[in-house]
């Protein structure tokens, strides 16, 4: 998994540009992530992502990976997170054509490797809520397990 991590991390570089607290924390002003302050009823932490909130005019998709990747690090470190693992629900709320062609098949790779392979924490289920069908598209270039979709 390490070997996986740092790769991730050589291959696009770019994507953790922004993953110190003192460059990324003004992005967590627009509220794309949450992590919930308490644990659901498996004592997994719950991380929200909301892709509707996203202004592609002021966050790049790497700022997004970057505060995404940093909401995680800070995550992994509590022993609780490393044993129960992680929830993460997906809000497609808002998430249009502008959203999906800012995106590449790299990014998307990228993101995919972070959540599945590459990341030392256990996502247990990813919930993707309000979805549109332009998320299918993107979708569709994702495996599938550990997704649960609510059209």
């Amino acid at each position: 998994m390490m070997q996986r991590y740092v790769g991730l991390r050589a291959r696009n570089p770019a994507n953790f540009t922004m993953s110190l607290p003192s460059k990324g924390c003004p992005l967590f002003d627009h509220q794309l992530q949450n992590v919930l302050p308490h644990r659901d009823h498996l004592a997994r932490r719950v991380f929200i992502f909301r892709s509707g909130k996203w202004d592609t005019g002021q966050i790049t998709p790497q700022d997004i990976f970057s505060t995404n990747f940093m909401c995680l690090e800070v995550m992994g470190r509590e022993p609780k997170t490393q044993i129960a693992g992680m929830v993460a629900i997906v809000d497609m709320e808002g998430f249009g054509w502008y959203h999906m062609m800012q995106m590449t098949v790299d990014y998307v790779k990228d993101m995919v490797a972070m959540v599945q392979n590459s990341f030392p924490i256990r996502f247990r289920e990813i919930h993707i809520i309000n979805e549109s069908y332009l998320f299918d598209m993107v979708f569709a270039l994702v495996p599938r397990n550990r997704f649960v979709v609510f059209a």
